[in-house]
């Protein structure tokens, strides 16, 4: 487990940078982010700064598409060379309400698939891929959250 104290958003965006340079390098496919926490506990601003790099790392630009939040779409793909599925499952209460969204191309199809609220519809956890990286997010006050990634030890 590898542990940071975030302190101002442009500390949330370095993070976020560093971890998608790093899977970038790595030429990994297939990188499962699961993101844990509580509302308001910054795991969508990480996504949109981990989506904007890799967006810039594979040469295409993010100006014509901003990256936002899937809460109402559910699931939003970024990116045409090696594209970002992003998803929100928060207003999702089943597995069968998953299934509707055609969850496993996003899961398993795109180089990288980012999940927020995945615990929603899959308490046991059996829908994540053989490799899978749980980052979890705790909100401390308004300006700071703890970061933890419970299996990648980085040393940024």
């Amino acid at each position: 487990m590898k542990e940071f104290l975030l302190t101002s958003e442009l500390e949330t965006k370095n993070l976020a940078q560093k971890l998608a340079e790093y899977f970038f390098n790595l030429k990994k496919k297939n990188i499962f982010l699961n993101l844990i926490g509580n509302l308001g506990a910054g795991k969508t601003t990480f996504a949109r700064y981990f989506i904007e790099e890799w967006l810039i790392l594979n040469g295409e630009s993010q100006e014509k598409k901003m990256v936002t939040s899937p809460t109402f779409s559910i699931a939003r793909l970024y990116g045409k060379k090696s594209p970002v599925a992003h998803l929100d499952l928060y207003r999702l209460k089943n597995l069968e309400e998953l299934e509707q969204v055609d969850f496993e191309t996003y899961f398993y199809d795109y180089p990288v698939c980012i999940v927020e609220w995945l615990l929603n519809v899959d308490p046991e956890q059996r829908l994540k891929p053989s490799v899978f990286f749980d980052i979890e997010f705790q909100f401390i006050n308004e300006k700071s959250r703890r970061v933890c990634f419970l299996n990648l030890n980085l040393d940024f």
